[in-house]
């Protein structure tokens, strides 16, 4: 089973005047929000080699992990949380469980198999729903002076029966952003890059290796490795980068996708520190491997 093609990551930006919402997180990981945290839910499996995220939305919904920035007045703090959306049959309601909390809102945009769904400017779930293995889904809010954004990936995951046996190799982009921990938003911007990551679904072992650059309030290039393990069909691992212009980590969580697993995509969170300034960054973004 080949898995080692290149594709475009997906990826969304959000910005609030003053925001943070529904929790604050602590640096990376944050409150709960640890990448095993971000995978122990029920996932709903693809039913078979047909099965689309169109066909599961509508019915047991679909899941998956994203990655959250909180923001107040005076700091930035990112984490990992689980997620599963379904549809009402009419497409007029989305049901939304956030780390085992869910909630209902009502269609504001409808789209075919997705849509806006809230009230604006607060808990607005946006859904872009095809006949792939997963989408992209993006949640943020205001509350007072506070405010938070989440995206990530969604969809019908990989059946335990089905994950690859031996080194499965999934290989392609990752992005987001950067925000300056002490909330000066003029340092704030992306990054982005490249990575590889070899999952062993037998024993366990995942590695990898990924390359990246920062344009904010400060550039640069950095590159690194990535370590973890595998947990049921998902990865919880970490980029660390080890030589650049940039130090850090960025813990991860990632489900397989598609009925035979060949797919893996989700959602990191972390912090990392500028050698020729000094000043920290939270980080939060999205990859999506094949």
């Amino acid at each position: 089973m080949k898995m080692a093609k290149t594709i475009i990551v997906l990826n969304a930006f959000f910005v609030f005047s003053a925001c943070g919402g529904s929790g604050g997180g602590s640096g990376a990981g944050g409150l709960g929000g640890s990448a095993q945290d971000a995978i122990n839910y029920t996932p709903v499996y693809a039913s078979g080699p047909t099965d689309t995220t169109t066909d599961a939305i509508g019915t047991t919904g679909v899941t998956g992990v994203m990655s959250q920035f909180d923001v107040s007045a005076t700091s930035v703090s990112t984490r990992l949380r689980s997620v599963k959306v379904r549809l009402s049959p009419d497409g007029s309601t989305a049901y939304l469980t956030v780390d085992g909390s869910t909630q209902s809102l009502p269609v504001t945009i409808s789209t075919p198999g997705g849509g806006q769904f809230g009230n604006v400017p607060s808990n607005v779930l946006q859904v872009n729903s095809s006949n792939t293995t997963h989408n992209l889904v993006s949640f943020s809010g205001t509350s007072g002076t506070t405010g938070f954004g989440a995206f990530g990936f969604i969809g019908i995951e990989t059946p335990i029966s089905e994950l690859p046996t031996g080194n499965a190799t999934y290989s392609g982009n990752w992005g987001g952003q950067v925000y300056s921990a002490s909330n000066t938003f003029g340092d704030s911007g992306v990054l982005s890059g490249t990575m590889s990551v070899t999952a062993n679904f037998g024993d366990g072992s995942v590695g990898g290796s990924f390359t990246g650059s920062v344009n904010a309030g400060d550039t640069g290039d950095f590159a690194g490795t990535v370590s973890g393990s595998t947990s049921g069909n998902g990865v919880v691992a970490s980029m660390d980068i080890t030589s650049g212009d940039f130090t850090g980590n960025m813990p991860f969580a990632a489900k397989t996708f598609g009925f035979d697993g060949s797919d893996l995509a989700g959602a990191f969170a972390g912090n990392i520190r500028s050698n020729a300034s000094g000043k920290n960054y939270a980080t939060t973004g999205t990859f999506s491997l094949d």
